[in-house]
């Protein structure tokens, strides 16, 4: 009877002792997701076919019709480094950045943006009680701190060197604020808005915001964060925010065979790079690149661009014989 009230018994026991160590197992020994290798320069062929083709429409034009392309171009394709100086002395007080949620992406604004642009405020796509579990996993010097499949401590980091005094806050529902929105079942009731709420809740006028979230939260269209903060301020106010998608040239066809187009046209500079003003590129590139112009440059009014290197597998050896 023992035996058999033990093995009764046993069976929820190991399988609960195995739940608890799976989870804490998770906790506490968090990997990284694997980082993407390239090895070729061309990840899209048939975009590809886009940037070669716009190559020889711009051969042909008339050289004064190609001088004019290049100098609108030239005008705003920026370094990174060019690019910061400007931002810098422009005095935006929202700067939202549209991210995929990546490790590149992270490295790259940890290591070469943010540390660089001086921030009063960041504010995350989580809610202000996961941050503040992730601000002390990152102060105890966690090397790997996920929000959203991507590290977040080494951006929390890098805030804090371009700005030893910044504030940063979660502007994501909670769940009881989630449920009590779908409560209501209001059209007008979307995930944003309450978004937008948070921000204004955390907004401090004079101050400089840094918005990190999702691309498209970021973009400039209807019933998104950022559409709605420019709709909500004052004409005054709404001209002191910019949107920005950051991509590594490798991350969207569309980008990586433009990208390939300014490198032969003798525009592409070393490094990262920006196109500082979408909306003022030559009518030719929203022309040649039609997605490019639908899903980058009409949803942001910069988009910067951090290079991606290429990793050559290694020549075969034959064996002697």
């Amino acid at each position: 009877m023992v035996r058999l009230f033990l093995i009764v018994l046993g069976w929820p026991l190991t399988v609960l002792l195995l739940v608890t160590l799976h989870d804490w197992y998770l906790a506490e020994v968090r990997e990284p997701p694997r980082e993407v290798v390239y090895t070729r320069s061309v990840q899209f062929p048939s975009a590809h076919r886009a940037a070669v083709v716009a190559l020889v429409r711009f051969e042909r034009l008339a050289p004064g019709e190609q001088e004019a392309l290049v100098a609108g171009l030239r005008g705003r394709i920026l370094t990174l480094d060019a690019w910061l100086e400007r931002l810098r002395g422009a005095h935006y007080r929202v700067l939202c950045l549209g991210e995929f949620h990546l490790p590149a992406t992270r490295r790259f604004l940890a290591t070469r943006l943010l540390p660089r642009y001086p921030a009063d405020a960041l504010l995350l796509e989580t809610t202000a009680a996961d941050l503040d579990a992730m601000a002390r996993e990152t102060a105890a010097g966690r090397p790997y701190v996920p929000l959203l499949n991507a590290d977040i401590g080494a951006v929390l980091r890098a805030a804090h060197v371009g700005n030893a005094a910044v504030a940063v806050h979660g502007i994501e529902e909670t769940l009881v604020q989630r449920r009590a929105r779908l409560s209501r079942a209001a059209p007008e009731a979307t995930r944003d808005r309450a978004l937008a709420r948070s921000f204004w809740a955390q907004f401090r006028p004079g101050a400089r915001h840094v918005i990190l979230f999702g691309a498209l939260h970021c973009s400039d269209q209807p019933h998104w964060l950022y559409h709605y903060l420019r709709e909500q301020s004052p004409p005054r106010d709404a001209v002191r925010m910019l949107n920005v998608q950051v991509l590594g040239e490798h991350q969207t066809g569309a980008l990586e065979a433009f990208t390939w187009f300014l490198g032969r046209v003798g525009l592409l500079p070393d490094g990262d790079y920006v196109i500082a003003d979408t909306r003022g590129l030559p009518p030719e590139i929203h022309q040649w690149f039609g997605v490019l112009a639908q899903d980058v440059l009409a949803p942001f009014a910069a988009v910067v661009v951090f290079r991606q290197p290429i990793v050559r597998a290694p020549p075969r050896t034959t064996a002697a014989r």
